[in-house]
């Protein structure tokens, strides 16, 4: 997973990539086929404005064109029910047009720009109204993983690229 993190946001820095798996993995759903990863979704609530943003949505290469990102993306509908939230939100970057094409097949629609020089560009703001099937008592979101398993999957994630780091040169 960290790999496919890597290749699909290459403007990621090491503290962000740490910061994401190991602070907010409760946030991060995995698409696995056959046991292994086929994409992920990594997920925030915005309460203030009722919306669950997609932050990250990438599917590895042998995957592509096969589902796997329309079943994340309705993953993450079916979340926002649960946890009361009315909307879906996310930025596309420009370039990746197989994508804009996914996000507007699915109903997302386009609402704004933004540009993110140190992420590489210009992106596409979407944002998708969802049906109002409130569940009858909303649960709550996931908690943070307690700081001691925190601290571990960082130890982890920083053994990880550290070898990464040393097989690459």
């Amino acid at each position: 997973m960290l790999e496919l993190l890597d290749r699909c946001f290459p403007y990621a820095t090491e503290a962000m990539m740490g910061h994401w798996l190991c602070h907010q993995r409760p946030m991060m759903h995995v698409a696995r086929i056959g046991g292994k990863v086929a994409g992920f979704v990594h997920v925030q609530i915005r309460p203030e404005s009722g919306t669950l943003w997609i932050n990250m949505l990438a599917v590895t290469e042998g995957h592509r064109h096969r589902g796997v990102a329309r079943h994340l993306l309705a993953h993450c509908e079916r979340l926002a029910a649960q946890w009361g939230l009315g909307r879906l939100g996310l930025q596309c970057h420009e370039d990746n047009l197989a994508a804009l094409r996914l996000y507007q097949r699915q109903g997302h629609r386009r609402v704004g720009e933004t540009i993110r020089a140190h992420a590489g560009g210009r992106y596409i703001v979407h944002d998708k109204p969802l049906p109002c099937t409130m569940p009858a008592r909303p649960c709550t979101p996931p908690q943070p993983d307690p700081r001691w398993q925190r601290l571990a999957l960082r130890l982890l994630y920083l053994g990880w690229f550290r070898r990464q780091a040393r097989l690459t040169r």
